[in-house]
């Protein structure tokens, strides 16, 4: 365990989780309807694995057994993955690892009621925007006591180290929030168009300070990357409100709002980029899907941040010293910018230009200096790719549009759907390899 500070007393050792969508894809490159197949193929041969459906026919999400070490649970994640690759290809199938799928296709809802009603409150086009898009959620378990495991709920606190060290928490991780979906960027083109570095972002958020049209640009308040939070009290009352609203926009769209407890708990109700979530965790769920070894690294990033913001009660404070000095540490506490220069400058800046802005390039190695200071060995080990990131200046993003450039084809046209589908399967083959060498680098550190 980590070493305390003198006369602080250690909270539990959390546990991480880490959860990862993928696109199916048939033998030709093209986006294939073949996820119910391959989870029960898969279930089937391997019963233990973690694999669900998603809101589309052609997609998935595979899962990890939590564990404190972030390699381990890294690991466990790989080890599923593996699995459902190998039925997948005895099917005849292959997987697309990144945040979108280059090129077009017309996805398939899947016929859950729930889907329904958010294809209803949402509207068909606007709905229709988040079977297209796939992303890496990351888990941390809250601190102990601040969450009712039989209610799903935070539980109202007074006077509390712990209850300030979510709050600090929660605040981190937005801030953080323009680092991680730099790192995971791997979405430039959608439906064979180039919207940004980070074209998930766009479609998926949406809003006037990312400046789209996207899912949750009329609900900021269930997608949007949101404001700090003061208190636990104003986490609490933010989850009822969202309750409360999604209420109101069923019996809008002739639903019976008495059912809601069907469709979940309070804390279900919200698809932002950070999130308090009714498994007693708290969630990043802003980034691209990517690469294996960037996900393994980006896990022990945020767990590496939270470990030591939540061991050592480190205080989070937003101030004017942040827009300059982002992420400095003075004494027991973490200086970050304003919400509003996280929310309406850096989010914008990570999805549209990435590190080839110097501002966003500084931000990053800001926050990289701090969560190296005090991560562990294996943990600095995973950073490398993230380092070598930085030098280069070019993520995988950056990278898929050198390789359609290569092709001939520059960000103002739309690709042919040839190159899309020569795309898809050359990245599902360095998917593969990847994963191999990410295994290497997660066993090496195991426990």
């Amino acid at each position: 365990m980590v070493l305390m500070a003198k006369n602080k007393k250690p909270l539990k050792r959390s546990l991480s989780g880490f959860e990862v969508e993928l696109f199916t894809l048939d033998s030709n490159g093209d986006v294939a309807p073949a996820a119910d197949e391959i989870i029960k193929e898969s279930l089937a041969w391997h019963p233990s694995v973690i694999v669900t459906g998603e809101v589309g026919k052609h997609m998935f999400e595979i899962g990890s057994f939590p564990r404190v070490k972030v390699y381990n649970t890294a690991l466990n994640l790989i080890e599923n993955v593996e699995r459902v690759v190998d039925v997948s290809e005895k099917l005849g199938y292959h997987f697309y690892p990144y945040g979108t799928y280059p090129g077009k296709f017309e996805p398939q809802f899947s016929p859950k009621t729930w889907y329904k009603m958010k294809e209803k409150i949402f509207g068909t086009q606007k709905f229709r925007l988040s079977m297209l898009v796939t992303g890496f959620h990351f888990h941390y378990t809250l601190p102990r006591g601040v969450f009712d495991k039989k209610k799903k709920l935070l539980k109202p606190m007074f006077d509390s180290k712990i209850k300030k060290t979510l709050v600090d928490s929660y605040n981190m991780l937005i801030a953080m929030d323009p680092v991680l979906t730099t790192f995971m960027q791997s979405s430039p083109f959608v439906e064979g168009r180039y919207l940004g570095k980070d074209s998930r972002m766009l479609v998926y958020r949406g809003g006037r300070k990312l400046g789209y049209d996207g899912l949750y640009s009329d609900y900021q308040q269930y997608g949007g990357l949101q404001p700090y939070k003061h208190t636990m009290a104003d986490l609490i009352k933010l989850s009822e409100e969202r309750h409360k609203r999604w209420k109101r926009l069923m019996s809008e769209q002739g639903f019976d709002p008495r059912e809601i407890y069907k469709f979940g708990k309070i804390l279900d109700f919200s698809w932002n980029p950070v999130k308090i979530n009714k498994l007693g965790t708290m969630e990043q769920r802003g980034m691209d899907m990517n690469k294996f070894s960037l996900v393994l690294a980006c896990g022990a990033l945020i767990a590496s941040t939270l470990r030591k913001i939540q061991q050592d009660f480190l205080e989070v404070v937003p101030s004017d010293v942040g827009v300059k000095e982002p992420f400095k540490l003075e004494g027991d506490k973490v200086i970050i910018p304003p919400h509003t220069t996280v929310r309406h400058y850096y989010q914008s800046i990570s999805a549209h230009k990435g590190l080839s802005d110097d501002s966003m390039l500084d931000y990053c190695k800001r926050f990289m200096r701090f969560a190296s200071a005090h991560a562990e060995p294996e943990e600095q080990a995973a950073f490398k790719v993230l380092y070598r990131m930085l030098e280069s200046r070019k993520t995988e993003s950056d990278r898929l549009v050198d390789e359609a450039q290569k092709a001939g084809y520059s960000v103002k046209e739309e690709l042919p759907h040839e190159l899309v589908r020569e795309l898809a399967l050359k990245e599902s083959e360095k998917m593969k390899k990847d994963l191999k060498e990410a295994r290497a680098l997660a066993e090496k550190g195991v426990e």
